[in-house]
């Protein structure tokens, strides 16, 4: 843990802070940014979609578009079915490249040794 406070601190007084901290030896909290920093309009949208898709949401929706198939004659369910089955596989496609569009446009650099 005290090798990572090199990579976090931004100053020396900051490091200083922290490892009081770890050791216990200061009634202030080093850690003084909030969660509102980090909560971006990008992070609210992945949280949502991430919420929504990993519950029972999807399996939800897929029933109900089964359901929606039996709607049509017997001769056109194989043609519908196709038809959501390639849907279903170019959302997702689209959707994780959509991703790395914004990964890669992204000015962030995670190279923690670019810091310094």
């Amino acid at each position: 843990m005290m090798g990572w406070v090199i990579f976090r601190a931004k100053t020396f007084a900051a490091a200083g802070h922290f490892f009081l901290a770890l050791f216990g030896l200061t009634d202030v909290p080093a850690f003084t940014e909030t969660n509102g920093d980090y909560m971006t309009k990008p992070v609210f949208w992945a949280l949502g979609f991430g919420i929504l898709f990993s519950g029972p949401a999807w399996s939800w929706i897929r029933t109900i578009c089964a359901n929606w198939s039996k709607a049509f004659p017997a001769a056109r369910r194989p043609a519908v079915q196709l038809f959501g089955s390639v849907s279903e596989i170019i959302l997702i496609v689209t959707m994780m490249l959509v991703i790395a569009v914004l990964l890669a446009g992204n000015t962030y650099n995670p190279f923690i040794y670019f810091q310094f």
